[in-house]
């Protein structure tokens, strides 16, 4: 969806998404505009394969783009079959495993399609060339900039004590460790290996450091890494080892270049989140990297800072919410719904197994749940793979609100206690009927309302979660709410 909203040239519009698994009315939401990331694109879940014919001329569908994984075969060919008799065109994103479309080549062997995966490598003599530029541009740069670098180092000295520059360890070409330059912007003794503020908004970040990184003048200092041959002007951005440590083989390839201090990413949509989530614009300049690529790089970085900063100097410091209402959104009377918490997610753990007749515990939470997801709270609900057509009709069901908002819903497919007790204890509130998730819940200091026959009992914790609680109480009528807490809890 993100790739064909960036490419207009396509003549595409997403209507939705056929999910056989993802809760029905779902959104699925993307970044706009690069200068704007609060301003999002979003396409429901629209139904399950099973429904794709009623879709298909519901929505007037003209084409089909398939995710579903190649290891799949019956899949495809279901899928496929169904395409030619709804006369609509069909594509498949390739996925095999770890290996990603744009890694593929196709080789003919006579007649015979052969699939190889593949990296185009840096050629010889666009390695010199770049590396003549490399130094002819930061040379240049360094001499243009010199007074910032001057005023910027004593207004870092003025508010704040520490030193101007500031190192931190990053991986380079193949691995090798680097030690990165850049203009501290934070305060002295926040650990360097932290994760990095979302935003400018901060309380690590200083009054000057948040200045200078509006347009990302706290990168310059790396240019003294790209005379000394450790990065380019342009490449991927290092990373830092614990975070390499994890890489797939795949991540690995962003090392077979020398790391840059900008690159497609960061002139993205998607330059908000991490380095390593965003994988595809590496590899793509990887795979086509030129010295006219590098030019032009360079030439919109310009143009995207200069646009960049008298935007960010002009904007109300308000801090972000993850949890942001989109236009559209409304309660049943009319009105806009209110947050019920800033951050963190309920999980709803309720018993998957089912002997013919739905339990009165889901009958019962599931309305109450989605009525949450409607006050802008995120709600995840564990869902056994075969149990997802019962909850797609408790969603339908005459006890949710029509108009409910069911962007903030997610199910969690049940595939092992390990999961489960993972997300579990990433939950601020724990629904659920089932001991053993109560028990780990508890040990974990997280607020859990149980539900036991006719009654919910709520057991307070140390999460914080007491405003959700009740929020949530009061949406389950057909349950006793119990006088005493759980054991434990005095």
């Amino acid at each position: 969806m993100k790739k064909l909203l960036h490419a207009p040239h396509h003549g595409c519009r997403v209507v939705g998404f056929v999910d056989d698994f993802a809760p029905l009315g779902a959104t699925v939401t993307c970044t706009v505009d690069q200068a704007q990331p609060s301003q999002l694109f979003e396409a429901r879940i629209l139904g399950r394969l099973r429904d794709l014919p009623v879709l298909v001329k519901e929505h007037e569908i003209d084409e089909m783009l398939v995710t579903v994984p190649l290891t799949n075969a019956e899949r495809h060919r279901v899928i496929i079959r169904l395409a030619r008799e709804l006369s609509i065109k069909v594509g498949i994103v390739p996925r095999l495993g770890e290996l990603r479309a744009d890694l593929l080549d196709v080789e003919d062997l006579s007649a015979i399609p052969v699939v190889r995966p593949s990296l185009a490598r840096p050629r010889g003599f666009y390695l010199v060339a770049k590396r003549v530029f490399d130094l002819a541009v930061a040379t240049i740069l360094s001499i243009v900039t010199a007074p910032l670098w001057m005023i910027a180092a004593i207004l870092i000295k003025i508010d704040s004590p520490g030193p101007v520059f500031f190192r931190q360890r990053r991986c380079g070409l193949r691995g090798k460790e680097i030690a990165i330059l850049k203009f501290r912007t934070m305060h002295e003794e926040v650990n360097p290996y932290e994760r990095s503020p979302v935003g400018d908004v901060d309380g690590r970040i200083t009054r000057v450091g948040r200045l200078l990184r509006m347009g990302g003048f706290d990168e310059l200092p790396q240019l003294v890494n790209v005379l000394r041959g450790e990065m380019s002007v342009v490449g991927p951005r290092p990373e830092m080892p614990f975070i390499v440590e994890e890489y797939s083989l795949q991540e690995r390839q962003r090392m077979v270049v020398k790391p840059g201090i900008t690159g497609i990413w960061q002139l993205s949509s998607d330059r908000h989140s991490e380095i390593h989530e965003n994988l595809e614009y590496d590899l793509y300049y990887i795979r086509n990297q030129s010295l006219l690529m590098d030019v032009l790089i360079l030439f919109e970085t310009l143009f995207f800072t200069i646009g960049l900063f008298p935007r960010r100097m002009s904007r109300r410091r308000v801090v972000p919410h993850l949890n942001t209402v989109l236009a559209g959104d409304r309660s049943a009377d009319g009105v806009s719904p209110q947050p019920v918490a800033g951050d963190g997610y309920v999980v709803a753990a309720l018993d998957q197994r089912v002997d013919g007749t739905l339990p009165q515990s889901w009958l019962t939470c599931m309305p109450a749940l989605y009525e949450l997801a409607g006050a802008n709270q995120t709600v995840k609900i564990l869902v056994a793979p075969d149990n997802v057509t019962a909850f797609d009709h408790l969603a339908d069901g005459p006890q949710s609100s029509a108009e409910r908002n069911e962007t903030h819903i997610e199910y969690v497919p049940y595939t092992s206690r390990a999961e489960l007790r993972a997300v579990t204890l990433g939950a601020k509130l724990v629904l659920t009927d089932l001991r053993h998730v109560e028990q780990w819940a508890s040990e974990a200091g997280k607020d859990v309302v149980f539900v036991e026959g006719d009654s919910v009992k709520w057991q307070p914790g140390g999460s914080g979660a007491s405003d959700i609680a009740n929020h949530l109480l009061p949406l389950l009528p057909a349950l006793r709410i119990g006088e005493q807490p759980l054991r434990g809890v005095s």
